[in-house]
């Protein structure tokens, strides 16, 4: 028999120490997860788009691994904003005139350093056209999956793991 929690990474923490005391029963945890959707220079800018859109609003965002941090490499920021928000304004979401936050990223340092700053570490994705870029990142990123091309990754048979 296996335990499955789905939840906050504190209480994990705790269903996992209770699990281990017992009679060691496998564990499978769910955890929360803000993900980041990284989008380079040389990514097609509209594909991106409708990729960081379905990161972020598949099962109506209702999913631990979705991508709900994008970052965007500068040169290519501007493009991408436009874009976004045009494929915006085709989605009806919550109040639609409350204001949305990103930040142009200057260099593949600056966002690693960013992607990585959280607690959580479930899932990440990497847009580009470039395998080196791609592999650098990959490595260089902290979460338990990290998919390279397309952010939502997982199939229904694949079981969830991720660490921080």
């Amino acid at each position: 028999m296996q335990l499955a929690f789905t939840g906050s990474t504190d209480t994990g923490n705790i269903v996992l120490e209770l699990a281990a005391r017992s009679n060691l029963k496998p564990v499978t945890l769910e955890l929360g997860g803000k993900s980041p959707f990284i989008v380079c220079e040389d990514a097609d800018i509209g594909t991106a788009v409708e990729l960081a859109h379905f990161a972020l609003f598949f099962n109506q965002g209702q999913c631990c691994c979705a991508g709900s941090r994008t970052y965007i490499q500068e040169r290519v920021y501007n493009e991408f904003i436009e874009k976004a928000k045009a494929r915006a304004m085709k989605r009806i979401v919550g109040d639609p005139f409350k204001k949305v936050w990103s930040k142009a990223l200057k260099d593949i340092d600056e966002v690693i350093k960013r992607a990585n700053t959280t607690r959580y570490g479930l899932a990440a994705g990497v847009f580009t056209s470039n395998l080196d870029t791609g592999n650098t990142l990959t490595r260089a990123l902290k979460p338990g999956l990290c998919g390279l091309i397309a952010s939502m990754y997982s199939m229904l048979q694949f079981h969830l793991v991720g660490t921080k």
